[in-house]
């Protein structure tokens, strides 16, 4: 035999060689081959029982068709008692019957895919959890569960999709392993979700480790999500959660994806691949973590996707584009950061934010037409609400931004406001600003709202604005630029203070090395200005 498919269930082989390599696709439930060679032929092939493997009580088989059918009630379990290969077709497991795989501390290893259609368990009873189900076959999935799975205690490994859930998939103290998707997960329809539910567990890929296709619930809690990828032009990611009709939900849990694609070119646009921690909504909370390092090539993003971050982290480094998180945003008690070595680096790129008591920071290492971001937004309908938290940028070589904020051609504009909070920009070499905001008209700009804290820019070599937008409201705190305490860009008034017939000559405060107040249209009621001029 060479090459194509073959079902070799009867018969004889013959010739210098029996069969090519992944010509012979499945022999029958309980079968193995013979090899010998003779006066006539290098290699005679034919097919024999296999020895026993499996145990269900005191018997024990060849087949896991015979092994399933041995299977009660009173009996569920078929234990493993060698260490084997089979390269058999298997059969699905009855649809009736509730069934514990025990690996007891042995390799079992299949060519062709384990179908569940009832209640089954994968679990290792040895008191070294040193058995493990494999799959050796890359062109075919590992296991399909179509019912009710669960992984406990117990080392999977496989070679291209390791599990197909489409009902209820469980891993439990486990680890899952393969080049290709750990889990890929698909409900029926909207009133018929698939779920996911992963405990205190590793799942290892190479390209994506799980994929919450569609209609699908997933939910990952003190486990470690990791992706270690160093194939050239290969979109990455480590959970992929693609569908308005899923849900993923992290709980102390840590995503890491390392990537060293040398694709430099954005994501199906300018650059052919990405790499994601997280792509798709989602929640973070009691301390998990998304930690992506690009360190060669492709743009990476920490979340793509809405995303609500509970005492967590989300931290990204790459040598091109860097985003900690891409979407609407509502952090508490949790860092986003993102470093660039070559290229722009943002903290949130965002169409709005809620942060209270956070940390948000962008840091570019390249010099020239490259900029750093605390916060960025292209949505001129977008809000970011700043309590008690600090946001930053930092840009040795290059133009930083703590807000950049823009308005839309029908004149809708960004809206900033910060309440105890401190927003700070820095550059090097070029202009550095705390917050920054396009003006539509007269009456319509992208703003701000201080009613306490510190916004401010500071510049070793260029020049530097505390605000550089109009229309903003400054009720108390600091407002501070090396050059530009507030710079106007229209004719829309900052309001400075409040019209309350009472005056307050401290607060707030705005500070400039060249001048306090430039350009614009001020309404000045309360604080004091402090520059050069």
């Amino acid at each position: 035999l060479y090459d194509g498919a073959v079902y070799f269930y009867d018969g004889v082989l013959r010739g210098e060689t029996a069969y090519s390599e992944d010509t012979i696709k499945a022999i029958p439930d309980g079968a193995t081959y013979h090899l010998e060679a003779s006066a006539d032929y290098d290699e005679n092939c034919w097919l024999v029982a296999a020895e026993d493997y499996l145990q269900v009580g005191d018997q024990t088989y060849n087949s896991l068709a015979l092994a399933y059918a041995a299977v009660t009630a009173e009996n569920p379990t078929i234990k493993v008692i060698k260490d084997v290969a089979i390269e058999a077709a298997l059969p699905e497991s009855p649809a009736d019957k509730t069934i514990v795989l025990d690996l007891n501390g042995h390799s079992l290893t299949y060519t062709q895919t384990l179908i569940n259609n009832g209640n089954m368990t994968i679990t290792d009873s040895s008191l070294a959890k040193s058995g493990s189900f494999n799959n050796s076959n890359p062109n075919l999935t590992t296991i399909v569960n179509n019912a009710t799975l669960t992984i406990d205690s117990a080392v999977i490994t496989a070679k291209n999709l390791a599990i197909e859930n489409k009902l209820t998939l469980t891993v439990n103290e486990s680890k899952i392993t393969t080049p290709q998707t750990v889990i890929q997960s698909t409900g029926t329809n909207n009133n018929n979700h698939a779920t996911v539910t992963i405990t205190d567990s590793e799942i290892e890929s190479e390209g994506r480790a799980l994929y919450n296709n569609s209609y699908s619930d997933m939910s990952v809690t003190g486990s470690t999500v990791s992706v270690d990828n160093h194939a050239v032009e290969k979109t990455v990611y480590g959970i992929q959660n693609s569908s308005s009709y899923t849900t993923l939900t992290l709980d102390n849990t840590d995503v890491i994806v390392n990537t060293a694609t040398t694709d430099t070119d954005t994501c199906g646009y300018v650059y052919a691949h990405c790499t994601y921690g997280i792509s798709g909504n989602v929640t973070l909370t009691n301390g998990s973590s998304v930690t992506v390092s690009a360190p060669s090539g492709s743009p990476a993003y920490g979340i793509s996707g809405t995303a609500t971050i509970q005492d967590s982290t989300v931290t990204v480094t790459a040598y091109s584009p860097a985003t900690g998180v891409s979407g609407t945003v509502n952090a508490t008690n949790s860092t986003i950061s993102a470093t660039s070595q070559n290229n722009s680096a943002y903290g949130l790129s965002s169409s709005g934010a809620t942060l209270t008591n956070s940390n948000v920071s962008a840091t570019t290492n390249r010099s020239g037409n490259y900029y750093a971001y605390g916060i960025y937004t292209s949505s001129s309908t977008a809000t970011f609400t700043i309590t008690n938290s600090h946001v930053s940028s930092e840009a040795e070589h290059a133009t930083s931004y703590g807000i950049y904020g823009s308005c839309s051609s029908s004149g809708s504009c960004m809206n900033a406001i910060v309440d105890g909070s401190t927003v700070t920009a820095h550059s090097g070499d070029k202009t550095a600003t705390g917050v920054y905001g396009d003006s539509y008209s007269a009456t319509k700009s992208s703003r701000v709202t201080l009613n306490s804290g510190t916004i401010s820019a500071s510049s070793d070599n260029d020049a530097s604005y505390g605000i550089r937008a109009a229309g903003n409201t400054i009720l108390g705190g600091k407002v501070e630029g090396g050059t530009y305490g507030i710079y106007g860009t229209g004719a829309n008034p900052t309001v400075i203070g409040k019209n309350d017939g009472e005056i307050d000559t401290e607060s707030p405060e705005i500070l400039g090395g060249s001048h306090a107040l430039y350009d614009g249209a001020v309404y000045f009621y309360d604080g004091v200005l402090r520059g050069g001029n």
